[in-house]
């Protein structure tokens, strides 16, 4: 079976077993974009489970605003994509989703062209060779292939076809369990949860320093590729 990860339209998850359904235009089986919850109280609407108060303010802070609603929109309509009982939303500082219409049981929500993604699979030849190392693209996981594409994306800045949806990506991922400190985690008194989280952390820094050593013109920092990696294991 041939595994493929994709990246679509800016979404923000959290653990959740809600599910958006989405088609690709070409037709190719996709994934449902998961993450996403309906909040009890909210009518109509699709968004972010609450987390800890003492980790939500700086969340709300890590939020990239570099793009407004306007130019997302424009952007979504100029590469095809076709949602249209949803749109993005704000609900007390956190995005969402929110439907504008009643929503059938099993009805295809949103519909985009592959081209408005950033996908990576088992079976695909390394597309940025001039940038990575093809033997490092190719002993990787899907993740990290995802967050390679992810930060060549990013250093083209606005030459890349995908810009105003980099813009609306967190800036920082600083809620994630990965970047809590061992403090932190010790507050969880759930050591299986704990040991999860170092086990990512330690996984994540290592597929830096393998990229460090088979790549070295690539010049992507620690902090950038952990935001990236973080970034593609979130959607």
């Amino acid at each position: 079976v041939n595994s493929e990860v994709w990246l679509a339209l800016g979404f923000l998850t959290t653990v959740s077993g809600f599910q958006i359904p989405c088609r690709l235009v070409d037709s190719r089986p996709c994934a449902a974009a998961k993450g996403f919850e309906r909040m009890p109280g909210v009518s109509g609407a699709i968004t972010f489970r609450r987390m800890d108060r003492h980790r939500e303010k700086k969340f709300r802070l890590s939020l990239n605003m570099g793009t407004t609603d306007s130019d997302f929109k424009l952007w979504l309509e100029n590469m095809g994509v076709k949602s249209e009982k949803l749109q993005p939303s704000d609900f007390g500082g956190l995005r969402g989703m929110r439907s504008l219409e009643a929503i059938r049981s099993g009805e295809v929500l949103v519909e985009l062209p592959i081209s408005s993604t950033l996908c990576v699979g088992d079976e695909q030849p390394c597309i940025i060779s001039d940038w990575v190392d093809q033997r490092f693209w190719y002993v990787s996981s899907l993740h990290v292939r995802l967050a390679m594409l992810l930060l060549y994306e990013v250093a083209k800045g606005k030459n890349s076809h995908m810009y105003p949806w980099i813009l609306s990506l967190p800036v920082s991922h600083d809620d994630k369990l990965a970047r809590w400190s061992d403090a932190e985690l010790e507050e969880l008194q759930d050591e299986s949860l704990a040991a999860e989280a170092r086990q990512q952390r330690a996984s994540i820094d290592g597929a830096f320093e393998a990229l460090r050593a088979s790549s070295p013109r690539t010049q992507v920092t620690l902090e950038s590729f952990r935001w990236a990696m973080d970034t593609a294991i979130s959607r």
